[in-house]
């Protein structure tokens, strides 16, 4: 009867013991794949001095980095947001020049867009 009661503990736990459907991580990848940060749509969705930080979430995303200014210091950007693509990796492994997009926008004290550049390049893979 212990052996019976093992074996069935055994596959109740191992039955328990599965993947799930998919990760808040997976999610957030699949929205930041689909994010829009080209150049050209950065220049129809930011305005220098009026665009604010939460605008900038809405219309684009959450950005790839975020640099804070240091405590202490109060002059220069208060934040630089981030946002770059990165090749497939099917693109990857068959290396050249790979297209990527990259947008860098910083903000001022009150959150509101100080000034932001963008570019499309490409990167070599060898």
């Amino acid at each position: 009867m212990k052996k019976l009661c093992l074996v069935l503990a055994a596959l109740f736990v191992g039955g328990c013991a599965h993947a799930p459907a998919q990760s808040a991580n997976t999610k957030e990848e699949t929205v930041r794949a689909e994010r829009d940060f080209s150049p050209a749509h950065a220049k129809e969705v930011i305005v220098k001095g009026k665009t604010t930080e939460k605008e900038i979430l809405a219309k684009i995303g959450t950005p790839n980095s975020i640099k804070r200014r240091a405590v202490g210091v109060t002059t220069g950007p208060a934040q630089v947001w981030n946002y770059w693509t990165t090749p497939p990796m099917q693109a990857v492994a068959q290396g050249g020049p790979q297209p990527i997009t990259r947008l860098t926008v910083i903000f001022d004290d009150k959150g509101v867009v100080h000034d932001y550049s963008g570019a499309n390049t490409s990167v070599v893979i060898q």
